[in-house]
């Protein structure tokens, strides 16, 4: 009678173990089938990328030739703006006022009030 009851927990062990492994292998197998899809997603997606930007060899070269054409152009405005600039700075005049000088003292706000409001002219 035992030799029966081992065999049958061999059995059943034997069983658990083989639908174990067989439900791992199961699971790798979705996850594997669910990455090939996935990467033949992919592949086509840059497929399409690789036709769509196909033409842009050719043109690419175009507009390298026709910016090379303008860079002299470029660096032209980009002296006269630091003409002007340096210009503009050497004109202004010590007896001008800021823009803070303009717009009067900083005002203390009174009462605690964090918000800023108009003087009272009296």
């Amino acid at each position: 009678m035992s030799t029966v009851i081992f065999t049958s927990i061999t059995l059943i062990l034997a069983g658990a173990i083989v639908l174990v492994v067989a439900y791992h292998l199961i699971g790798i197998y979705l996850n594997l089938k669910k990455t090939a899809d996935n990467l033949e997603l992919l592949a086509g997606g840059l497929v399409k990328i690789n036709q769509n930007t196909a033409p842009l060899g050719e043109g690419i070269g175009q507009l390298n030739g026709g910016l090379s054409e303008l860079i002299e152009d470029f660096k032209g405005a980009l002296g006269n703006l630091t003409q002007l600039t340096k210009s503009s700075k050497e004109e202004s005049t010590p007896n001008r006022k800021s823009a803070s000088g303009l717009a009067g003292a900083p005002r203390k706000l009174s009462g605690g009030s964090k918000h800023w409001a108009p003087s009272k002219k009296s």
